[in-house]
């Protein structure tokens, strides 16, 4: 006499659906991709990040500096601020802010950096352009109620009386700097005679590297220099206030999407997600051929004893 299984149609049922289910959350998973938070995570997503590489020397009253690296990292608020923030990113993308200087230098207010003058050789006698320059390109003030000079905030310059001037140059604040906002009350205390100065857009934020802004507001300065007028001696001011001694270079200026930012395994959130799909495709896919060959005996016994299939006794 000869015995076989039989399995019942319950019993496939149940087998199909924990199958279709793996093979459903491969497929769906890269359509509800949901990117990984930023390293410095603030604000809201999916905000773009800049990341400023800079070197600059804290060396003062002394003609050999020494030279240190730092990073800054700052977040774009790009729904609140569209405009400014995709004028930043296509700038810094085609690397227009390599090799620039932060070229304005205040502590406990700003420092003021993206003018391409300063790209020269950055002699005493070439820096009498520095802070002039900008891209070509001039942008609408952009300012949100929402987005105000807090400790880190960047925002950005522009000519005097004319907020629709901005093109490249931005600043980073040391320390918050509330006065700088579009409101009302500022906008007052800002007029002077017939011109009607308003205040200015920020359009991200600090969110590492707020050191490096330190840093760097504390750097030797032109300012340093300068001789009160009734001193015997000649003054030592440069061309223009506030410049740096030594080069505050900025080294390089990435831009770094949210989708594109990488966890420790150094994969982006969309190459996760599709290593996920692939892995529970590959899973389901494997499932079904182990089971048409009978091979997953010990997910058979977990099947409720009423599904078993029974045994059919032939003559």
């Amino acid at each position: 006499m000869k015995v076989s299984r039989k399995r019942s149609t319950t019993n496939w049922m149940i087998v199909h659906l924990i199958t279709i289910s793996v093979l459903m959350v491969g497929i769906v998973s890269p359509m509800c991709d949901v990117p990984s938070v930023p390293s410095a995570s603030a604000g809201y997503q999916p905000n773009a990040h800049a990341i400023i590489e800079v070197r600059y020397s804290l060396t003062r009253y002394n003609l050999f500096p020494q030279w240190k690296e730092g990073i800054i990292e700052i977040e774009l608020y790009e729904k609140r601020a569209p405009i400014t923030t995709a004028n930043f990113i296509m700038l810094a993308e085609s690397g227009f802010y390599d090799g620039t200087l932060f070229h304005r230098v205040i502590d406990h207010f700003v420092i003021q950096g993206g003018d391409p003058n300063t790209k020269d050789n950055n002699n005493q006698l070439d820096w009498y352009d520095d802070g002039s320059g900008g891209s070509g390109t001039k942008i609408d003030m952009e300012s949100h109620e929402e987005l105000t000079h807090v400790d880190g905030a960047v925002g950005m310059a522009r000519e005097f009386g004319d907020p629709d001037s901005a093109e490249s140059q931005f600043y980073i604040c040391d320390g918050p700097q509330h006065r700088l906002d579009d409101t009302d009350e500022n906008n007052r205390n800002r007029t002077y005679g017939a011109i009607d100065d308003r205040g200015y857009a920020v359009f991200g934020v600090t969110v590492k590297g707020i050191e490096v802004v330190r840093d760097i507001a504390t750097v030797w300065t032109t300012t340093d220099l300068e001789f009160e007028p009734s001193d015997s001696l000649p003054t030592m001011q440069a061309h223009v206030h506030d410049h740096p001694i030594f080069d505050v270079l900025v080294l390089k200026v990435t831009i770094v999407h949210y989708d594109e930012v990488k966890d420790e395994s150094g994969l982006t959130a969309k190459q996760m997600a599709g290593l996920g799909a692939g892995i529970f495709i590959t899973v389901g896919a494997a499932l079904i051929i182990l089971l048409r060959q009978g091979r997953l005996k010990m997910l058979e016994q977990r099947i409720p004893e009423k599904f078993r299939p029974k045994k059919v006794i032939k003559p």
